[in-house]
């Protein structure tokens, strides 16, 4: 509330905004109370200033209710409102009659009237810039609202700081608002926006400009490229050109060769093939003569070969045996002894197969006291396991519990631990089949209907050893085993039946097994009993061992008179391998008589065969004739040697027919020659038409290929001219004008169409248009240069401002922080004030100095390639340029700011404002302690506003403080701070304040009217103290 009336009194109805929120608006009409059926409701809120010991001048505001009569005014002894003169005081302050008129308030007018009978002034403003001006030069306030909209709206805030009701001092931006305003940044925004008017018909020009240089030198591009390519058509056509004089000249030269080396030839192959016929004849008849006396040969020769082939033979077979017996020493013996272990093996190898899948067993068998023996062992481990089994049975009765006659269930009816040699004397007798029913005849002799009898005295052992004890039974004694595992030993029915159980499916379990092993020991038996000659195999098996290693080989598989046989065929060897040797040389040699003579008919026949169907007197062609002479026939004729045998023969017929020219092949030849004639002459004509010069001989060897390569390099070249010249038209001609140039390929028509008017003036050639192009340019791109340097200046000049004004804002950090650790600063709980700046990485200060730096270097004409002034100047727009420049500079490659954002001094650094103790511990603070903080930091910020620090203006400074009682003790230090830097503290509280001095502030009493409902104070009861 104090700062809301502040702000009306020294800011004005027409600024105010109030420093606390509450449920609705909170205009300043709406801090007239409200009278229904009084008219309209006004209200005056105002202060008497002492402006000297004992003189006062009184400013304040009117507001009425429905907002259209709030004023702003000033009250004086004098009546000259100018501002070269200063305002009279008064000597007493107004009070409240003044502007009663009984129980009623005076309007303004009246109020005003009032006044000027008692010989006072008022003068009253709604536009309140004169009002603000007459405050600052009468001292009432020490800083002049009327500089400036932003200085206005500044200190509205610093009073508005003062109740904590706008400024949030954990947010930078709140910070920087707060403490540097707005107006220097809203004066450079304005100088940039103004930059942008006066330079927007450059930005036209410039654009223009561009955009001319853009269109022109892609016309320039795309008119070079076409000249190159028509200059590079020209070089293809003439290159192709002399390359089609040079192949044909020579082609013509080079089929007449051809012509030469087959024709000559044609010619000899021809006569020769005469002479090959007549000889084939010839020998052909004599070979037919000589046919049968061959294959009597052959047939003679065969039957001595097959009676030595049939004794080789069998002398390779004696050779395989010997080497599988040795050597010849002992061979019968050791062939003797092979028999007699093949019959062995044989024996064994039966007896595995029909032993089959009980082999494991029958190798359990101790064989080696033979047949007779092994079977006995195989009957006693067949009754073994019948004695086993039957003790087991026997046990696991008495393990069945659920068997009365058990004894051990009579044991467990018992109900007591039994001792090791009592449950060894049940076990045992369990073991015999005994129980406690008696057998029948001839099943069992003995039963033991009652087991205790056994138990009434003792067991007393006679004789104890490791495994059991000696018992005397009535005189008779009796060996007794220790049981495995002692199961009675306790009372506890139940885990002895758990014992129980567990043992009997232990004897389940073994009774299974030895079964399974009784059945395969009886399937043993039984099938040896079936084996053939089993006891010859029992024999064999013995010798296991011995034949372990025994290969058989079927070679050795033969009777004693074979064997002998073989003997008799080593005996001859020397004989049988010299008559066979013989009989094959003599077949081989007969056999290939025979296949040549068949051979030489086959090739005599084929030869006849090929030579019949050619027409050999068939001559050449005249064109082809007249390019040889006999004398060369003749010679290659002679050169030729006759063949030696019917296949060099039939070789001989086979090449020489294939080096026959036909008609199609001389044709063909006649044809190529003509051609190439017809080339050249047609290569030469265009040349002279092309008046390209053609030499007496061409060195280079082209072929076909190549000056075909140069023909397709000339066709494309002439397509891609005529393709480039279509897309300049396309693109720059007029869709009207474009007829013009179908099938019509003029380069210079072309220039003087897409070109700038000013190039029709011009005199020029292919060869200098492009020059006259870029002189164009050149002037353009001056023009450009020059409006760049505008620009750039401009530019310049806002980055100065910019930096100009962060370090003055630096500066009054650095202000501010001088008064925040001034020990009377100090807070409750030794904490200070800290306000520290920090820079942003986004916007490096650095780049505005490196800025004016490089501008300086490198404007103009000494602009360096991909420099700063390189870089903006390909840039239109100032903002453009203003961004490029700042990243040019060093700004972050991935900040995008904004003109507005560059231009602004606060992008550039951040504020942080906090309480710490001296050791720089941080503290969040009390309620009291924070608004202290805050008080601070507005004293602070008001003490900026004045321009010239090392003076301090007379005027009011005050502090504000609503609910002053919840700033607790740090009152004192605030009526400190207060008194420190010439400030009065103005507080409202519910409750008197504890710190109150006497005499060292006046205190106002509000109290409720209780004679009314109406929501109206009374007047204040004043303690006056400060004199």
């Amino acid at each position: 509330m104090i700062a809301d009336f502040m702000q009306l009194i020294f800011v004005g109805a027409g600024t105010f905004s109030s420093a606390t929120t509450g449920t609705g608006p909170r205009e300043a009409n709406t801090m007239v109370l409200e009278s229904p059926g009084k008219g309209t409701d006004f209200g005056y809120v105002y202060l008497n200033v002492e402006v000297e010991r004992g003189k006062y001048l009184t400013v304040g505001t009117y507001l009425e209710r429905n907002g259209s009569g709030s004023r702003s005014f000033l009250v004086q002894a004098g009546y000259d409102w100018s501002e070269e003169e200063r305002l009279k005081p008064f000597e007493e302050p107004l009070s409240k009659s003044e502007i009663m008129d009984g129980d009623d308030m005076l309007p303004l007018e009246d109020f005003q009237a009032k006044l000027e009978h008692n010989g006072l002034f008022l003068k009253d403003w709604q536009r309140l810039k004169t009002f603000h001006h007459l405050l600052a030069i009468n001292e009432i306030l020490p800083l002049d609202l009327s500089v400036s909209a932003d200085i206005l709206k500044d200190y509205k805030k610093i009073i508005q700081s003062f109740s904590r009701r706008t400024l949030d001092t954990s947010k930078s931006d709140s910070l920087k608002n707060f403490l540097f305003g707005k107006e220097e940044h809203t004066r450079i925004e304005s100088d940039y926006k103004k930059a942008i008017q006066e330079l927007e018909q450059d930005v036209q020009t410039y654009g223009n400009n561009l955009a001319e240089i853009v269109t022109v030198t892609k016309k320039s591009q795309e008119l070079g490229n076409l000249k190159t390519a028509r200059f590079a058509m020209a070089e293809r056509n003439q290159t192709w050109v002399l390359a089609r004089v040079s192949f044909w000249s020579n082609q013509v030269k080079a089929e007449v060769s051809t012509i030469r080396n087959h024709a000559v030839p044609h010619e000899v192959n021809r006569l020769m093939l005469i002479n090959l016929r007549e000889k084939a004849e010839r020998d052909k008849g004599l070979a037919e003569s000589n046919q049968k006396p061959l294959l009597d040969a052959e047939e003679k020769a065969l039957g001595t070969f097959t009676k030595a082939n049939s004794e080789n033979q069998k002398l390779k077979k004696a050779h395989g045996i010997l080497s599988l017996l040795g050597s010849e020493d002992g061979l019968l013996e050791r062939f003797t002894s092979y028999i007699n272990q093949l019959s062995q093996h044989s024996l064994l190898q039966n007896m595995t197969q029909e032993i089959g899948s009980n082999w494991a067993f029958f190798e359990k068998v101790d064989w080696e006291g033979g047949y007779s023996e092994g079977l006995l062992n195989i009957q006693n481990k067949i009754k073994t396991l019948t004695e086993i089994l039957a003790n087991l049975d026997a046990l696991r009765a008495y393990n069945d519990l659920n068997n009365e006659s058990s004894l051990a269930r009579w044991a467990v009816d018992q109900k007591r631990a039994f001792t090791n040699e009592e449950e060894s004397v049940l076990v045992h007798f369990a073991t015999q089949g005994i129980t406690r029913t008696k057998p029948e005849m001839p099943n069992g002799l003995r039963f033991l209907p009652e087991p205790k009898e056994l138990f009434e005295k003792p067991v007393n052992p006679l004789q104890v050893d490791e495994a059991g004890f000696w018992l005397s039974l009535d005189g008779v004694h009796e060996y007794v085993k220790y049981v495995h595992r002692q199961i009675l030993d306790s009372a506890n029915p139940l885990l002895i039946k758990e014992h129980f159980e567990q043992q009997r499916k232990g004897i389940d379990d073994k009774i299974r097994e030895l079964k399974v092993e009784k059945n395969q020991w009886q399937k043993l038996l039984n099938l040896i009993k079936q084996v053939n000659d089993i006891e010859a195999k029992i024999e064999a098996y013995g010798q296991r061992e011995e034949l372990k290693n025994f290969i058989e080989h079927p070679e050795l598989k033969l009777t004693k008179e074979q064997f002998d046989e073989t003997i008799q065929t080593l005996e001859r060897e020397k004989e049988i391998v010299s008559l066979f040797e013989l009989a094959t040389r003599d077949y081989n040699t007969a056999k290939e008589n025979v296949s040549e003579n068949k051979e030489a008919l086959k090739d005599y026949k084929e030869s006849l065969d090929e030579l019949v169907v050619l027409d050999l007197s068939t001559h050449l062609k005249d064109e082809l004739k007249a390019l040889i002479s006999d004398s060369e026939i003749q010679a290659g004729v002679q050169a030729i040697k006759e063949p030696n045998s019917p296949r060099e023969l039939r070789q001989e017929v086979q090449q020489r027919k294939s080096r026959l020219l036909n008609y199609t092949q001389q044709q063909s030849l006649i044809d190529k020659l003509s051609n190439a004639k017809t080339e050249a002459s047609n290569a030469r004509l265009d040349s002279e038409l092309l008046e390209v010069p053609i030499p007496e001989s061409f060195e280079d060897s082209l072929t076909n290929e190549e000056v075909g390569r140069l023909g397709k390099e000339h066709d494309k070249a002439v397509l891609k001219y005529q393709n480039s010249f279509e897309s300049v038209v396309r693109d720059f001609v007029p869709e009207n004008d474009q007829d013009k140039f179908k099938d019509n390929y003029d380069f210079l028509g072309l220039c003087l169409a897409i070109l700038p008017k000013s190039f029709s003036s011009l005199e020029f050639t292919e060869e200098t248009v492009i020059q006259e192009v870029e002189n164009h340019l050149k002037q353009i791109a001056r023009k450009n240069q020059d409006l760049n340097e505008r620009k750039f200046q401009r530019i310049r000049d806002l980055v100065e401002d910019v930096s100009t004004e962060i370090s003055s804002r630096l500066d009054k950090v650095r202000r501010m922080k001088r008064i925040f650790n001034d020990d009377d600063s100090e807070i409750t709980g030794g904490h200070f004030v800290k306000l520290e700046e920090s820079f942003n990485a986004d916007y490096p200060r650095a780049w505005l100095t490196r800025f004016a730096e490089e501008f300086n270097s490198q404007s103009g004409l000494f602009a360096e390639e991909g420099g700063l002034y390189d870089r903006v100047s390909k840039l239109i727009g100032i903002e453009e340029k203003l961004v490029e420049a700042f990243h040019a500079c060093g700004g972050p490659s991935n900040a995008h700011p904004t003109a507005t954002q560059l231009l602004d001094p606060n992008s550039y650094f951040e504020l942080s404002f906090s309480m710490e103790t001296k050791t720089g511990k941080r503290n969040d603070g009390s309620t009291g302690q924070t608004y202290a903080a805050t008080a601070l930091l507005c004293i602070a910020r008001l003490s900026l506003l004045n321009p010239d620090e090392s003076t301090r203006t007379t005027g009011l400074r005050f502090m504000p403080v609503d609910e002053a009682e919840g700033i607790g003790t740090n009152y004192n230090m605030l009526m400190r701070i207060a008194e420190q830097n010439d400030y009065q503290i103005i507080s409202f509280s519910q409750r008197p304040l504890p710190s109150l001095q006497e005499g060292g502030q006046n205190v106002y009493f509000l109290q409720k009217n209780m004679d009314t409902d109406e929501k109206v104070n009374h007047v204040p009861t004043a303690i006056l103290g400060v004199v």
